[in-house]
């Protein structure tokens, strides 16, 4: 194992230790953002029913870990995103691009079948 740095960053929230994982982690001069839901700081769920308002939070939550590590989603190199459905995607994918601005990052897409990921191509 080599002798690099790792920090677990919960942008100043209270994280259990008997968690095995952390909102994020620094290893050096990166950070590694664990899977986020669109949960607020007492573990509900924000806007249920409602996935554009679910993706607002899951990049507010984003930002928040972000910034505590000194970046901003600007820095996002690439993110993965699980889809069941293509409704809404267009609204999704503008809510995207209000947090991610100028950043020149590389999208995964994990659908549960080829059909749900046809409309988003």
């Amino acid at each position: 194992m080599d002798s690099s740095t790792r920090d677990v960053i919960t942008a100043g929230a209270p994280w259990p230790a008997r968690y095995t994982f952390g909102p994020a982690l620094r290893v050096d001069n990166m950070v590694f953002i664990s899977g986020t839901t669109a949960s607020d700081d007492e573990g509900r769920i924000t806007a249920p029913g409602d996935i554009v308002e679910q993706t607002r939070q899951i990049f507010r939550k984003f930002e928040r870990l972000l910034e505590a590590a000194g970046g901003s989603c600007e820095d996002i190199v690439q993110t993965v995103d699980y889809f069941t459905t293509t409704e809404r995607y267009r609204e999704t994918a503008a809510i995207r691009r209000e947090f991610l601005k100028g950043a020149r990052s590389r999208r995964r897409r994990a659908c549960r079948s080829p059909a749900s990921c046809a409309s988003t191509r």
